[in-house]
């Protein structure tokens, strides 16, 4: 069999072939994988799709008389009609297989069916598509949002990817290790920040969700915007979803960042043309303009960010997603969810998106008011505002904590001449490594964040202990 014949072919006989292979040889030719990977969906008749589900139950049983279960099934069969077609279809399908086909023969007609369903799938989403587009009722972001996760649903894999023997799962450990053996310092995408990234040793890997949750004034979206300039300088692509600020605000952050200028210097940097901060501005926003660093002025619609995302993948093979923040988006499914059930879709979707598009996700996150409420501010997990599911699908959780924030001004502790601060950055969650806390000093003004150098970092604040024990002698 060629791939000339293979359009040649009718699909009716490549459904007779298959179908009638497997009553015959029940056990063999289910081992078969493109045969394995068939449903009840890939058959055209009723009485096709009854007799293929009872073979199928009856291998996937294990047992040993198939012939006996099957038997018993087709007398089961409630309707006398609909019994006695999958009666007739068996033996005729049993006498069509008296000559035995080959592995690779079974394998192609497989295939046939298969490609054909996904045929068939395409043109419902296309009619689909159509009819959605001349609904005047649906917003065009929701439509298109609509055909990108349509197209997504579309894509296929193999069922020996799924579902992996210890031996093949074994084979592709020892071929991890040796891909990350002959790695280069290179390729592992970095935070920016050493003290970080040593609790984060692969680095910002694809296919995860990492949750970045601080309460307002914290830093966090000054944290997330270094930590995106950091990867963009690497060479990586870099996507930053606004959805709080606008983008010549995010901008201005960058740039203060880039030219580690005090951000309002920058917002009146029309006033410096001729000075000295005028030609540091003008060397850092043309380093920063080379960077793959892309930003985008989210709408609030979560289908639209997630069809933004896809796009980006597809049309400049971004690396990392930074969203800011999770409890801004909205979904079109929000009329028929609570609030925690709605950010929990949003958690699940981004999960199964970092995975699909083998990106690294960064979510940022509100923290709840009950941080306020404690004597020790530190926030934990369970602070994640509107949690739903989000410790649960998210790979990492990064939390930050600035103790000056809460302190009178006379007791903070600052560095540089007053310039910077500690910032506290807890790994609460790590999927695939430890838990743990660095500290970095945090320019509020400029809106960036430094590692300590050696020696530098002051002690930590004693905690005032009194003793009202009674006196023992």
């Amino acid at each position: 069999i060629n791939k000339e014949g293979k359009n040649m072919l009718d699909e009716r006989e490549s459904e007779k072939i298959v179908l009638g292979s497997i009553i015959r040889e029940t056990d063999k030719t289910f081992g078969i994988k493109e045969v394995s990977m068939l449903t009840e969906e890939h058959f055209e008749l009723k009485e096709e799709k009854i007799v293929f589900d009872i073979f199928k139950r009856a291998f996937s049983t294990g047992l040993s008389g198939v012939n006996s279960f099957v038997t018993v099934e087709l007398n089961k069969i409630e309707y006398p009609a609909d019994r006695e077609s999958a009666k007739e279809l068996t033996r005729e399908y049993w006498n069509y297989s008296k000559r035995k086909h080959d592995k690779r023969t079974l394998s192609f007609h497989a295939k046939v069916l298969i490609e054909k369903l996904a045929r068939k799938k395409m043109i419902e989403l296309s009619e689909k598509i159509k009819e959605n587009a001349k609904n005047l009722n649906l917003e065009v972001p929701n439509i298109m949002a609509s055909i990108e996760t349509g197209v997504a649903n579309l894509a296929f894999r193999a069922e020996d990817e799924r579902i992996l023997s210890a031996e093949e799962l074994s084979q592709r450990k020892m071929d991890e290790i040796d891909r990350k053996a002959n790695l280069r310092e290179e390729a592992f995408i970095r935070t920016g920040f050493k003290d970080f990234d040593t609790l984060l040793p692969e680095g910002l890997t694809g296919s995860q969700l990492t949750v970045l949750g601080a309460r307002p004034a914290m830093g966090k979206s000054a944290f997330a915007l270094n930590i995106a300039k950091a990867v963009a300088e690497q060479g990586k692509g870099v996507l930053f979803v606004s959805l709080e600020m606008g983008v010549l605000q995010i901008a201005d952050r960058m740039l203060a960042e880039v030219s580690q200028m005090p951000l309002s210097t920058v917002k009146q940097i029309h006033l410096h043309v001729s000075d000295n901060n005028g030609k540091i501005f003008r060397n850092a926003i043309n380093s920063f303009a080379k960077i793959p660093f892309f930003l985008a002025e989210g709408a609030g619609n979560f289908e639209e960010v997630v069809s933004m995302i896809r796009q980006m993948k597809r049309k400049h093979k971004i690396k990392v997603v930074v969203i800011d923040y999770l409890q801004l988006m909205k979904s079109g499914q929000a009329k028929w969810m609570n609030r925690n059930q709605e950010v929990g879709l949003f958690s699940r979707t981004l999960k199964l998106l970092s995975k699909e598009l083998d990106i690294h996700i960064i979510a940022l996150s509100q923290l709840s008011r009950e941080v306020e409420k404690r004597a020790d501010k530190r926030p934990l997990m369970a602070d994640l505002r509107e949690s739903g599911e989000i410790e649960q699908d998210s790979d990492n959780i990064i939390l930050l904590f600035r103790e000056n924030y809460y302190l009178p001004k006379e007791e903070r502790i600052t560095y540089d001449n007053g310039w910077s601060e500690t910032v506290e950055v807890i790994v609460a969650k790590q999927r695939e490594g430890e838990t743990g806390m660095t500290k970095l000093k945090f320019f509020g003004a400029q809106q960036r964040f430094d590692v300590f150098k050696e020696g530098e970092i002051q002690n930590e604040r004693e905690e005032e202990i009194i003793d009202n024990s009674e006196f023992p002698f």
